[in-house]
């Protein structure tokens, strides 16, 4: 009986651990989830393969239901402006796609409970890491 419940104890204990989870690899579906402000962190590859990590708030995306503001507090080489641009989420074969303005900042999108990534690889350019600002 007692080889019987440490079994069973030592079963418990295992699905608990695998059952959690890393928020931000929690994919979310909906649109509405990107409203908030999200900080650029890191921007990788493209045809430098270049790698460069920002501070939080140093490139900024400010979402609302339909537009989104693009701040920078300096003179990065991003491969795309500053401003506020309409911006809409589509699904494609591929996954979701993120469409800013008009070409501004085109994608593959993932977006994630803390994290959204904004994929350019495709066509040679880079990976986009933003991280969701808390304050």
């Amino acid at each position: 009986m007692r080889r019987l419940s440490i079994t069973f104890l030592s079963c418990l204990i295992i699905l608990a651990l695998s059952s959690c989870s890393d928020d931000a690899a929690v994919g979310l579906e909906s649109s509405d989830d990107i409203t908030g402000s999200w900080s650029l962190i890191r921007l990788e590859g493209g045809l430098s393969g270049i790698v460069t990590e920002f501070q939080p708030n140093d490139v900024t995306l400010d979402f609302s239901a339909d537009q989104v503001t693009i701040t920078s507090d300096d003179n990065y080489d991003l491969g795309f402006s500053v401003g506020v641009y309409d911006y809409q989420i589509e699904s494609t074969d591929s996954g979701n796609a993120l469409l800013v303005g008009e070409g501004i900042l085109n994608g593959t999108f993932e977006l994630f409970i803390t994290r959204f990534t904004i994929d350019q690889r495709a066509w040679d350019g880079p990976l986009y890491t933003f991280e969701r600002n808390l304050n």
